[in-house]
């Protein structure tokens, strides 16, 4: 189950990258000036950021709060890819929303 969940974040990670290919590439990252890489190289790398962060506080959410003594259970494990999908699915249906009413 959780090899599974991770393709899917990581498949809808690759859906949102190409999305961002009908962006300008050399788009301004407003919280990175100095960054000079391709609109899509800064997309990957926020995404990954986005995994990182959002998983590790939602792996928190479901496998280390207080009531987990000494553990939540395995069942959990998985929990924080699904919400991290969600995130990335509500993202993606964001960009497509945009594309549609603006025709991009």
């Amino acid at each position: 189950m959780r090899v599974a969940n991770l393709d899917n974040v990581l498949c809808l990670e690759e859906k949102i990258i190409e999305q961002f290919e009908s962006f300008d590439q050399d788009l301004y990252f407003h919280f990175a000036p100095d960054d000079k890489r391709k609109t899509t190289e800064k997309v990957k790398d926020k995404l990954k950021e986005l995994r990182f962060s959002a998983g590790a506080l939602y792996w928190w959410i479901y496998n280390e709060h207080p009531g987990c003594n000494p553990q939540c259970g395995t069942m959990y494990f998985t929990f924080h890819l699904w919400a991290n999908a969600q995130i990335l699915e509500k993202m993606l249906r964001d960009i497509v929303d945009r594309r549609l009413k603006y025709g991009f």
